[in-house]
C-alpha cells in the first residue's frame, strides 16, 4: 500500500473509516462534490460543498498541512477530483467508497440545509498525546515534574538533543527504568508532531510509532512514572 499510495494511485476510504474520524473527533477535511442544491437534501456532517468545476480554483482553501486527511465524495467515485487534490501534495487524499449512497446504507448520519463553504482544519492531540505548543514550552522553559525522554540510539542522540532531555535507547529501557525521576511524565515519539521537528527524516515516523507502542507498557508498569504522553522523537538542534 505505501508504494501504491506514493505513486499517486486512487485510494478509497470506507464509510466505517469516516465514521471513526467523526466519532473520535479526529481532524479531517470532507468535501461534498455534488451540486449544492442536491447536497442540501442530505449531506455528511462536517462536509464542505465544492463542486468539481470549482475545485481547482479552491486550492487556497485547503489546509497548509499536506498530511491532512482529505476525503471526497459524491454520488459516484470522481477520479478526476481525486487526482486534482492529490496533485497538490495531499498524500492522504481518498474518495469515499460507494459515495453518499454507501454512507447512508451503512447507517451514516446526514444533515440537511446549507453546507459550509469554508474548510476548517484544526488538528487536536489524541488521548495520550500533547500539542506541539505544550511540548515546546516544556522544552524551552523546563519543568520540575515532566521529563523528555529521547529513545533513539546513543549515536543518533549525539547529533543533537533538546536541553534537559534524557537519552535512554529503546533497546535498554527495561533495564534502566530506575533512571527515570519519580512521578515524571515521559515523552515518547509519535507521528502526531512530525512537522515540528524538521530534521527527523532519518527516523521514519512509522518506526517511531511502533517503537512507542512497544515501550509504553513498560513505562506504565513502572511505579516511578505516573503518566506517559507521546511526541515525535527528539532530533533538533540543542
Amino acid at each position: 500500500m505505501p508504494a501504491w499510495k506514493k505513486a499517486g494511485n486512487l485510494l478509497v476510504s470506507e464509510p466505517s473509516a469516516l465514521k471513526e474520524l467523526l466519532d473520535k473527533d479526529i481532524a479531517h477535511v470532507l468535501i461534498d462534490l455534488r451540486d449544492a442544491r442536491e447536497a442540501q437534501n442530505g449531506y455528511i456532517p462536517g462536509a464542505v460543498s465544492i463542486v468539481p468545476k470549482d475545485l481547482a480554483a479552491a486550492k487556497d482553501k485547503f489546509p497548509a498541512d499536506k498530511s491532512a486527511p482529505i476525503i471526497l465524495y459524491a454520488d459516484k467515485l470522481d477520479e478526476e477530483a481525486f487526482r486534482t487534490v492529490r496533485a497538490w501534495g495531499f498524500g492522504n487524499t481518498s474518495l469515499l467508497n460507494g459515495g453518499i449512497a454507501a454512507w447512508i446504507k451503512d447507517d451514516g448520519k446526514t444533515e440537511t440545509g446549507k453546507l459550509a463553504s469554508t474548510i476548517s482544519y484544526l488538528p487536536k492531540p489524541r488521548p495520550g498525546e500533547i500539542a506541539i505548543e505544550e511540548f515546546k514550552a516544556i522544552a524551552e522553559q523546563g519543568s520540575h515534574d515532566k521529563l523528555i525522554l529521547d529513545v533513539r540510539e546513543s549515536d543518533e542522540a549525539m547529533n543533537g538533543m533538546i536541553l534537559g532531555a534524557v537519552n535512554i535507547p529503546e533497546s535498554t529501557i527495561k533495564g534502566r527504568l530506575q533512571e527515570l525521576p519519580k512521578d515524571s511524565i515521559a515523552h515518547l515519539p509519535t507521528k502526531n508532531s512530525f512537522l515540528f521537528f524538521r530534521n527527523c527524516s532519518e527516523y521514519p515516523w512509522k518506526r517511531a510509532w511502533q517503537s512507542s507502542m512497544s515501550i509504553i507498557p513498560t513505562l506504565r508498569s513502572n511505579k516511578r512514572t505516573t503518566k506517559v504522553l507521546l511526541l515525535w522523537p527528539i532530533s533538533v538542534r540543542t
